[in-house]
């Protein structure tokens, strides 16, 4: 079956030929993709949704209210946390942000009444709901890439054992003699 001599050696072609030749399990790949790629696609799009919702809400129902800056974050991802009170309780919010402006400032915020953990900054209000296209692709490619290395495994791990076995049976006919089967 391989023209190589290594029998731990395994080419990606005798890879692609034992799930091209077998009709089954191309399709079992192809169906196993197409399901995983399809429940990932619907959670990123019922999130989208989710998003969206949110912007509306915030949009028609929205009451403003300015939350001061009280502490940063000045690491690797710099950070600003604001903070503003609701009916008595205290909410945080955090932007990125460079680091380098007194504490103190303020920024307008936009929550829900009945709702105030439901909150964005003004700004992000303006920009819209961000779009999630971008994760669908990334699904969809590293889907098939874990996949495809998936199954490169277990048809390489079948085709080295089936030539271990190979080589066992030459070895008994060429030394005419009973050698027994390794067990596991």
């Amino acid at each position: 079956m391989s023209k190589s001599q290594d029998p731990n050696k395994v080419s990606l072609g005798e890879v692609f030929a034992l799930i091209t030749s077998n009709k089954a399990l191309c399709w079992v790949v192809v169906l196993i993709t197409a399901l995983i790629i399809a429940v990932l696609c619907g959670i990123a799009y019922h999130n989208q949704q989710k998003t969206i919702k949110k912007h509306e809400l915030l949009k028609d129902n929205g009451v403003l209210i300015l939350a001061t800056s009280y502490r940063e974050y000045c690491g690797k991802n710099a950070t600003r946390f604001y903070r503003f009170d609701v009916n008595g309780k205290r909410y945080i919010k955090s932007v990125g942000m460079s680091c380098g402006k007194p504490l103190g400032d303020t920024v307008e915020v936009y929550y829900l009444k009945d709702k105030p953990h439901i909150n964005l900054f003004k700004t992000q209000l303006q920009r819209g709901a961000p779009s999630h296209w971008h994760s669908v692709f990334m699904i969809i490619v590293c889907t098939c890439s874990l996949l495809f290395l998936t199954v490169y495994k277990i048809i390489h791990s079948y085709l080295v054992a089936e030539k271990h076995s190979q080589n066992e049976l030459k070895l008994r006919k060429n030394n005419d003699q009973f050698i027994p089967p390794k067990t596991l």
